[in-house]
């Protein structure tokens, strides 16, 4: 219980310090160039990039009530603006949303047809009351999806009337008894219920066929005009990728489309902000969108974790392994000329730098001057795949090797030579103890007493300095990894810094803040394995 209140304190920080670090990444994410009289002028451009990224949101604590009729309203005043790029802006969210923004705007056109020009705070560019009646008209239609070959009232007594015959239909048994009707081919469309029956079928996702699924994804790609790739024809499994890409879109923008209750609206004061939305989606491992690829940064982290996480495993067998060996040959022949050069090398490893390893060992043994004895960049060399033969496979594996034989040096050397040190000042320690004197005095071997007695307690203080290997490896993977160019989580880290990707940063940093306290939790549990007088109650 500890570690998630100190995993969520770390969050918390870590988070605020992101977003306090200088650099916009609204304005670093536009494509250089963009911004001209089309676009509405930069400034235009990272306003509505700053919106669409969730960054317009409070940091941590929501005053403000950002419900659907909120969204709709702020919608309106865009599209009442003199600029072309926000009028066009604003209808864009307007038919996103349809029937739920037919209140508001019959509420306005009426306001503005009494004579009452309309005064939205913040907003000195608004077009003539004129224009504004005339746009209001032309969207009413829109919203409420009758054509111009229909019947349509032409005053906002007649639409006010007409909408008020509505109020049934949007009421919610009529909305689920329209989707069920749907989902069983009875009814072509839910256009009548405009963005009212997004909820219901997010809601219906979570328990959809094969051909539902289908089916509300067409009725969600005709309201939203948002499209997810997919491959036909749908099978099951693409079904599930292709709820679970809603699902991360609903956790978003379900704002639009819903009206707060009294609960949700007092939880909006810490829901309804840039943490509390990155939250929701930390908590079921969806981390949003990458600002750079426009990639879920799930996917990003399942392309780089496998190689980040072999390179971590094979550091620590590797170290663990020639440690322990180390150590222990160091202390039973202390102050021998062996000890004596085995203590000096590794004291100079302990001293290099990282980088300078990487770069000196990149320098002589990957080509000309030098050596031409290992690949630069890469997990395998070209026309290298994994086959389904014995050779074919035996081959990308060797391969796999080679190109990870230089990063694991860079990995392992420095906590070689500081892990394989302290098993030698504790196993020096524990040979001095009374108890190995009485081992061999019943006769036990000094091998055996060594190994089955001293060696015992002489991995507690190892295993306390082990808990901070992890770390290490992870942040030495950063610099390795970008050195020797592999696609892991180290080199994708560097490039999020540097282009301000807020969604990766703040992931990789949680799932290394996890990885840290576990590695704690295990430290903890080893304690009690090794030394049987520890006991946990």
């Amino acid at each position: 219980m500890l570690l998630l209140v100190t995993l969520f304190g770390i969050t918390v920080l870590t988070f605020g310090l992101t977003r306090l670090t200088p650099g916009d990444p609204a304005a670093m994410t536009i494509q250089q160039g963009v911004g001209g009289s089309s676009f509405g002028g930069f400034d235009s451009l990272v306003e509505l990039n700053r919106r669409n990224l969730g960054l317009d949101k409070p940091l941590f604590l929501n005053t403000q009530r950002l419900d659907r009729e909120a969204k709709s309203l702020k919608a309106i005043k865009n599209y009442l603006r003199q600029s072309e790029f926000w009028h066009k802006d604003g209808e864009r969210h307007l038919l996103k949303v349809s029937m739920i923004a037919f209140p508001a705007s019959l509420s306005i056109l009426e306001q503005l047809t009494s004579g009452k020009d309309q005064a939205f705070e913040g907003y000195d560019d608004l077009a003539s009351r004129e224009e504004q009646i005339e746009r209001i008209t032309l969207i009413l239609p829109r919203l409420a999806h009758i054509s111009d070959d229909q019947p349509k009232p032409d005053s906002p007594t007649s639409w006010r009337a007409w909408y008020n015959k509505q109020k049934e239909l949007l009421s919610s048994p009529s909305i689920n008894a329209g989707v069920d009707s749907y989902l069983k081919r009875e009814l072509e469309t839910l256009q009548q219920y405009g963005g009212y029956a997004v909820p219901v079928l997010m809601e219906r996702w979570k328990t959809a066929s094969v051909p539902e699924g289908k089916l509300i994804d067409k009725a969600l790609s005709a309201q939203t005009r948002l499209v997810f790739p997919q491959q036909e024809p749908l099978s099951e499994e693409g079904i599930t990728k292709l709820r679970s890409q809603w699902k991360s879109w609903w956790r978003r923008e379900q704002s639009a489309f819903r009206e707060l209750g009294p609960w949700e609206a007092r939880l909006a004061f810490l829901t309804e902000t840039q943490f509390g939305l990155w939250m929701s989606q930390a908590i079921a491992f969806d981390f949003g969108n990458s600002y750079r690829t426009r990639q879920p940064v799930t996917t990003m982290l399942g392309e780089a974790m496998p190689v980040s996480f072999f390179l971590s495993l094979m550091s620590i067998i590797i170290i663990y392994s020639l440690a322990v060996p180390i150590g222990i040959l160091s202390a039973i022949s202390r102050y021998s000329i062996g000890d004596r050069l085995l203590t000096l090398t590794l004291f100079v490893l302990y001293s290099l730098p990282t980088f300078w390893v990487a770069s000196l060992l990149l320098l002589t043994t990957t080509g000309p001057p030098f050596l031409n004895l290992f690949p630069t960049r890469g997990l395998n060399s070209e026309g290298v795949e994994l086959g389904h033969s014995v050779s074919s496979y035996l081959t990308f594996i060797l391969d796999r090797g080679w190109h990870f034989a230089l990063p694991l040096i860079c990995l392992t050397y420095e906590s070689l030579a500081f892990i394989s040190r302290q098993v030698r000042s504790a196993l020096i320690e524990s040979l001095h103890q009374d108890y190995m004197r009485t081992a061999l005095a019943k006769g036990l071997s000094w091998r055996g007493a060594v190994l089955n007695h001293a060696l015992r307690n002489s991995l507690l203080p190892v295993i306390t300095v082990s808990e901070k290997l992890l770390p290490e490896l992870i942040a030495g993977a950063i610099i390795v990894e970008t050195i020797f160019t592999l696609p892991g989580m180290g080199r994708l880290m560097i490039e999020a810094i540097v282009g301000r990707d807020y969604p990766v940063i703040n992931a990789m940093l949680f799932i290394s803040a996890g990885l840290t306290l576990i590695g704690i939790l295990i430290t903890d549990l080893l304690y009690f394995l090794v030394d049987p007088r520890i006991r946990y109650e």
